[in-house]
């Protein structure tokens, strides 16, 4: 009896905390990504000598809906240029993702935002060596998520937003035999409005 009565009690708090820190209002939030790193593997790691990532440009956007009570949805759709050094060749890599975020947001003047996406799909990756277009690298299968926080500032309705994002994904080639990492970190900018 005491067992139920501590659950019940425990389970008040929770949801009277949850109501207490959650956004008061609800929110329409869109952030894009302004920088990344590439934290997985190199395409060009096969090669002899492998190579080396040089940078990773991401572009798209991430659009989020969030409820009074603080649970929020969202879509992401992001496209990524990656630029490899292989000895003395430069190749470029681009493929498209898109995600679906669950997030949980807290706070009224100052807030937070935590969030996990899953990744609904990914395209095959188009390929160039030195500016030259190359076979396009078809998948065989992806799957990946995400995990990241955003904070944000409300004047009064409208909010200025920043965010860190880490996607881990997995690609494999059509007709590979094994996975390739294929993971970044973001860092986003974005706005919000209250309503």
């Amino acid at each position: 009896m005491f067992k139920k009565f501590l659950f019940l009690g425990v389970a008040f708090l929770a949801t009277t905390a949850a109501s207490t820190l959650a956004a008061d209002s609800s929110k329409i939030r869109l952030l894009v990504p302004v920088q990344g790193t590439a934290t997985g593997d190199v395409f060009t790691g096969n090669s002899s000598p492998p190579g080396t990532t040089e940078k990773i440009t991401p572009s798209g956007y991430s659009v989020h809906f969030v409820a009074s009570a603080g649970w929020g949805i969202g879509y992401t759709a992001h496209s990524y240029e990656q630029e490899e050094k292989q000895d003395t060749n430069t190749e470029i890599f681009e493929w498209d993702t898109t995600y679906l975020d669950l997030s949980y947001t807290f706070g009224s003047e100052i807030t937070g935002q935590i969030f996990y996406g899953h990744q609904l799909s990914q395209s095959d990756l188009e390929h160039k060596k030195n500016g030259i277009a190359q076979n396009t690298i078809k998948k065989d299968s992806a799957s990946g998520s995400a995990i990241g926080i955003n904070g944000g500032y409300d004047f009064s309705g409208f909010e200025l937003l920043l965010g860190y994002r880490m996607e881990s994904a997995k690609f494999k080639q059509e007709g590979g035999t094994s996975d390739t990492n294929i993971s970044r970190s973001l860092i986003s900018a974005g706005v919000g409005f209250s309503f």
